[in-house]
């Protein structure tokens, strides 16, 4: 037996009886850090700390979308909202956004600020990890000077893990989740061990807590399962299945404020599940047991050979261990394999079942602890790799940073293994040391190089985390102090355009649906497109009844395009129309209309195209609608919407505006043949009241107006 198995017997002092407690399951006594394991831990926990928070200004650079998104609703929160669930953005838990919303404070709903508060959960996670690792090998071995060594191992392996660096420096959700995992785990093996059922308590809460985290903490609970089996079974004991079950109701209590939410709102917290399982026809193509053997693979190779393409993600193709720590990952599984499920044969006429009794052999005790850990940590490892390997596009990093803690750990163990096997064949522990030293030291340098001189300044980095986006803003915001700006909806639309240009006076409109041009000549009108967008450029461009100038906009550093914009001087704006076919009431002017085409068949598309200029600013968002009517005055057909599809409501709307208004009417199948009259009028929706439309002197107003007439042919 190695030394970290040995059990060293205390003799009893006379008179005095010591009673061994009945709930050591996890036989280990209580005992504080050495000094030596606080400044180690303190000097890990500060490092990664640095690594967290160094440059974090600059890189990551730009602001991804999902960050941008978690601002707005940080925003809210500082605002005065406090929802259980926010259901932007496909569905989001809410710990990180309170969380963060404490960083948004001191420094504001900004990109820094929420890349602080991951990198602070990031760094409470390496102690968290700490504390795992400990109370997990102390069922493990009872060397503690090996469990304490190796628990700071596994805290420094995460902290120079790159995927867990990575995620520690960007504003999502989560790199929450690990923190939770590593306490609520770490808890629920000390309150084992000492059957402690406050440490319980806590395992529970934390437990709990994490499915307010991360969508994989839906399946964190699978891995408390193996512990009564593990613990209880061998020894005939109901304990563990108790201390196990009360830690899941502990769980479930908290998590029920979040249950009630999802039987409320099933759709916001189980829809983007569907929507990215790779079980969903639309996502295998037809071949589920192909995609599930892909994304198993794909996930496996992750963590040693083969990371994935996407720059949002890692340094593109990465795993996530460099190959030093990949083979300390390898040994230590190999060794929580060996050892955890080695087979302990009864000596000295034993039963199989002796181990159950008081006097059970301390080697067998060991063993029931050491399939516990083994087997948890496997668990643990597989189930919050299933959210890669079942999803989309594997492997997804994000989706995996719940095993982060399990893998450092067995990283550890693998590190302990080489200790034992180097000092154990009479090298010098100090050369051991050394050695196994300058391995990690070589780790971190690689981690280093990876993300802060390769990855971070790179033009893929500047990319896929919307750099581009983030200078893109910086132009709209500039423009738009002084121009009347337009953006195109698929960049209005954007959560990180959105919220880097918020206050900003940045407009939209639908293209397909609708065109606007200001005539107030004050101030000059741009309409901005990303540069990729020129099939829309040439839309607007061929549309625009004004002269205008074609202009690419740079990146700050000119290497690649940003924006095609048009820009339109005031002194080519149109002027205002005088001719007009009626005036609503409330400032709204009908200038023109067209259909086309002017003879359909039943079942044929209708296009109606609208001329309104407004008049005044509009304290309403109307909505419009087209009706075609018979001879009998019967609508055979209708369209009912807000002008420009919504896009740019009547309240958007400034004085002098011209927007033309584009429709498509569906005609049904047959329609009698005849001349049809198609008129159109303005509403407001919540009250059904139309506006009243006038057509000069001498004419009394109605609420609709005949914008002309078309000829159908019925089938």
């Amino acid at each position: 037996m190695d030394k970290r198995s040995s059990v060293s017997h205390v003799e009893t002092p006379p008179g005095r009886d010591v009673k061994k407690p009945e709930n050591d399951v996890l036989a280990a006594p209580s005992r504080a850090l050495d000094p030596w394991v606080t400044v180690g831990l303190a000097l890990v926990v500060l490092f990664a700390a640095a690594l967290r928070v160094a440059r974090l200004h600059s890189i990551p650079p730009g602001l991804f979308f999902d960050e941008a998104a978690n601002l707005f609703d940080v925003s809210d929160v500082l605002n005065g909202a406090h929802p259980i669930y926010f259901p932007r953005n496909n569905g989001r838990e809410p710990f990180f956004f309170y969380w963060a919303s404490l960083f948004a404070s001191a420094w504001g709903p900004t990109p820094y600020a929420i890349r602080l508060a991951a990198a602070m959960a990031g760094t409470l996670t390496v102690a968290a990890t700490f504390l795992c690792a400990r109370e997990m090998l102390r069922g493990w071995s009872d060397d503690r000077r090996w469990t304490d060594r190796v628990a700071l191992v596994a805290a420094f392996v995460l902290s120079i893990t790159y995927t867990h660096l990575h995620y520690s420096r960007i504003g999502l959700r989560s790199i929450s989740l690990p923190l939770f995992l590593a306490l609520s785990y770490g808890l629920l093996f000390r309150g084992l061990r000492q059957g402690s059922w406050w440490a319980l308590v806590g395992a529970g809460v934390s437990g709990g807590g994490s499915l307010y985290t991360y969508i994989s903490a839906r399946i964190a609970p699978l891995p408390l399962l193996v512990l009564p089996l593990a613990l209880g079974l061998p020894r005939r004991s109901w304990r563990p299945f108790w201390q196990v079950a009360f830690v899941g109701l502990i769980w479930l209590a908290v998590s029920i404020p979040l249950g009630v939410y999802t039987l409320r709102h099933p759709g916001d917290v189980l829809g983007h599940t569907d929507d990215v399982s790779i079980l969903n026809p639309v996502n295998n193509h037809g071949d589920p047991i192909g995609a599930v053997a892909h994304g198993i693979v794909a996930t496996l190779a992750a963590f040693t050979f083969a990371g994935s393409g996407g720059a949002d993600q890692n340094l593109p193709g990465r795993p996530i261990l460099d190959p030093l720590l990949s083979v300390l990952f390898v040994l230590g599984l190999g060794t929580l394999l060996i050892e955890g499920f080695r087979s302990q044969s009864p000596t000295d006429g034993a039963t199989p079942h002796q181990d159950s009794r008081a006097d059970a052999r301390p080697e067998e005790k060991l063993q029931w602890q050491r399939l516990a850990t083994a087997s948890f940590l496997a668990v643990w490892i597989i189930t919050q790799s299933l959210p890669s390997a079942l999803a989309v596009s594997p492997p997804g990093f994000i989706r995996m940073t719940g095993t982060l803690p399990a893998v450092a750990i067995v990283v550890g163990v693998g590190f302990g293994s080489i200790w034992d096997r180097l000092v154990g064949a009479g090298r010098s522990r100090w050369r051991v040391g050394a050695l196994l030293a300058a391995a990690l030291v070589v780790s971190t340098v690689w981690t280093v190089r990876d993300y802060f001189w390769i990855w971070g300044p790179s033009d893929t980095a500047y990319h896929w985390m919307m750099g581009d986006k983030v200078d893109a803003a910086t132009y709209l915001r500039r423009w738009a102090s002084d121009e009347r700006v337009f953006l195109a909806p698929l960049y209005a639309q954007d959560n990180t355009i959105r919220f880097l240009s918020r206050g900003s006076a940045v407009q939209s409109f639908d293209l397909g649906a609708s065109l606007v041009v200001p005539t107030d000549r004050s101030r000059d009108v741009r309409y901005v497109f990303p540069a990729s967008d020129q099939e829309e450029v040439a839309l607007v461009s061929r549309e625009l009844p004004v002269e205008h100038v074609t202009t690419t906009v740079r990146d700050p550093s000119g290497r690649f395009p940003l924006l095609t914009t048009l820009e339109v001087r005031r002194s080519s704006l149109p002027s205002i129309p005088t001719s007009r076919l009626a005036t609503f009431d409330g400032g709204i002017a009908l200038v023109g209309a067209s259909i086309v085409p002017g003879s359909a068949a039943s079942g044929q598309q209708l296009g109606v195209t609208i001329e309104w200029l407004d008049l005044q600013p509009q304290p309403f968002d109307y909505t419009v609608f087209i009706h075609v009517r018979d001879g009998a005055n019967h609508t055979v057909a209708q369209i009912d919407r807000q002008p420009t599809a919504g896009s740019m409501p009547t309240t958007a709307w400034h004085p002098g505006d011209l927007v033309w208004d584009r429709y498509s009417l569906a005609l049904p199948p047959n329609v009698p043949s005849g001349e049809y009259r198609i008129v159109a009028g303005l509403y407001r929706l919540e009250t059904m009241q139309r506006l009243d439309a006038t057509f000069g002197p001498g004419r009394p107003p109605t609420n609709e107006v005949e914008l002309g007439r078309v000829r159908l042919s019925g089938r």
